[in-house]
């Protein structure tokens, strides 16, 4: 059975949320459960948001896509958004790779 994915929200005093900590198992088996999640938050963001995605156990394609797409309507809805990836060696080798590190706001 998959590990379950690391979701946690920070808010700020109006309730808005201002950071998001996101970790585990990013993969397929979980891919829905992060989607239901993000899109369940979208109307609560404020103008910013920083994203800290750590303690990750494991990411995949499916699960970088959702991040990709997150970050298109944070874009398109005007909130800024900063990720802070503490992520090991191999991850951002992963994702450099796979061509999305400009798109998921990486700075390698």
């Amino acid at each position: 059975m998959t590990e379950s994915i690391k979701f946690k929200i920070l808010s700020e005093d109006q309730g808005q949320i201002s950071s998001l900590e996101l970790g585990g198992t990013l993969v397929l088996e979980n891919a829905q459960q992060l989607k239901n999640k993000l899109v369940g938050i979208t109307d609560r963001l404020g103008n910013q948001v920083k994203i800290t995605v750590s303690e990750l156990e494991e990411i995949d394609l499916s699960c970088i896509q959702i991040l990709v797409a997150f970050i298109r309507i944070l874009k398109e809805s005007g909130i800024r958004c900063q990720f802070d990836w503490n992520i090991d060696e191999d991850q951002k080798l992963l994702l450099n790779h796979v061509g999305m590190s400009d798109e998921l706001l990486m700075k390698i």
